[in-house]
């Protein structure tokens, strides 16, 4: 506030990961000396843990088989659970290329259809894909895309299980789009279509604190000057940007991560190849302050660091690799196709079927139940519960879960024996922990 009060700026905003969000909004709704501070819920943790949900509602349905075609088979567990952000996102899109691929095969085009889409892909002007709903003849190639969707997912449950993924990696798509343009009617769109998956997924916490986030944010334009709300949503104030170039925003919790984080946890940082005596921490601070020092000499010598007009990933070594890994999906998606008309929902690698109890492909009807009984159940934050069972159950229950009362839990084997070898105080108590069932493995897997 003290910060905000120096530079003239009546709103103050502050970022928080989730568990901080909302202790923040504790604070600031029961003391009346914050009532111009706003706090917002960090966009790129949001994201991770919807990444997250993706992993669980897909757990054995053969995207992990997918993936494992490009990345090593540890780095996929990692990706599915949300964590290896830059390798989950690059293969997600991918895949959601390769299944457009797919879909768009399927369809008949017309030669003014096509004509439309090479002008369109190949104008020099890049601004105009952006635009490219407002050209009528582009309008109708997508509604025969969007029709080909509605029809691949009446093929049965395999089939309406690919086309929710499609439609979430889309989501992740414009979430993305929405901070990177600085669209904010976009971004509130995106968080309120994420919000049946975080319900149906178990991600209940980000569930309930993303609801809250929309209602505080839908009420912006009641607490904020008009002239900074104006900044804040239509000039795109609420994204942070190192450059004025056209996809430059990212989240504030991001830019955290890319920078004091980003020190930390590189080599040499306080995590790898320091401890955090007092000492270490006492050099750290001082090294963090001499930053803006040496920053300030790099303005007064009039020394910049300037970067390339050109994105990493238009290099020509990414597209080449870009392009490969597509082949190898692509390949993949030939032998095991993801919209097979069958009245059962099974695992397009292995073939494993599942019963009457794996409800994944109803993930959004099943979240937005969720959702309405959070809405019509409780009347204040802090009263919100919520039920291991309410969550679908994913194929990955088939042949890795175990039955605790009337609930049906999905089990990580490796996660399992990692949580035991973390809570085992002397050797003899791993041997105690192997003798329970926890598992349907033998314990010869350990």
């Amino acid at each position: 506030m003290e910060k905000c009060k120096a530079s003239n700026q009546k709103t103050c905003f502050v970022t928080f990961d989730q568990p901080l969000y909302a202790k923040a909004q504790e604070i600031v709704a029961n003391n009346p000396k914050f009532t111009n501070v706003i706090v917002r819920l960090g966009g790129f943790h949001l994201l991770m843990s919807f990444l997250g949900g993706i992993g669980y509602i897909m757990g054995g349905s053969g995207l992990k088989d997918i993936f494992s075609t490009i990345y090593a088979e540890n780095s996929v567990e990692k990706m599915l659970a949300g964590h290896a952000y830059a390798r989950a996102i690059r293969a997600h899109i991918l895949c959601h290329l390769a299944l457009a691929h797919v879909i768009l095969e399927s369809l008949e085009f017309t030669d003014e259809d096509r004509d439309v889409m090479k002008q369109l892909l190949g104008n020099l002007d890049r601004s105009t894909i952006l635009r490219a709903d407002e050209n009528e003849a582009f309008r109708d190639v997508t509604t025969k895309f969007k029709e080909a969707l509605a029809k691949l997912e009446n093929n049965g449950p395999t089939a309406k299980l690919w086309i929710q993924y499609f439609q979430m990696v889309t989501l992740v798509k414009h979430f993305i789009e929405a901070e990177r343009m600085g669209n904010w009617q976009l971004h509130l769109n995106t968080v309120q279509r994420m919000l049946p998956y975080f319900h149906a997924s178990g991600h209940f916490l980000y569930a309930k604190c993303a609801h809250l986030y929309l209602q505080s944010m839908f009420d912006l334009e009641l607490k904020m000057d008009p002239v900074e709300y104006k900044k804040f949503t239509t000039e795109s104030f609420f994204t942070i940007r190192r450059t004025d170039k056209c996809w430059s925003g990212i989240w504030s919790d991001m830019t955290i991560e890319q920078t004091l984080m980003r020190m930390m946890h590189s080599s040499g940082g306080l995590t790898r190849g320091r401890g955090i005596s007092d000492s270490v921490l006492a050099h750290w601070t001082l090294g963090i302050s001499l930053h803006n020092v040496c920053e300030a000499f790099e303005n007064y010598c009039d020394v910049h660091l300037d970067t390339s007009e050109q994105h990493v990933d238009a290099r020509a070594s990414r597209i080449s690799r870009d392009d490969q890994d597509l082949n190898k999906l692509l390949h993949w998606f030939s032998q095991h196709p993801p919209f097979p008309e069958i009245n059962s929902l099974f695992c397009i690698s292995t073939g494993l079927v599942g019963d009457s109890t794996i409800n994944c492909h109803l993930s959004r009807k099943m979240g937005l139940k969720g959702l309405n009984q959070m809405v019509t159940t409780y009347e204040n934050f802090e009263a919100i519960k919520f039920k291991r069972k309410d969550k679908v159950i994913p194929l990955l229950a088939v042949n890795s879960s175990i039955k605790v009362g009337e609930e049906t839990i999905c089990l990580n084997p490796l996660m399992l024996f990692q949580r035991m070898c973390i809570a085992k105080k002397s050797e003899d108590e791993i041997k105690d922990y192997l003798k329970y069932e926890l598992a349907p493995f033998p314990l010869s897997f350990f």
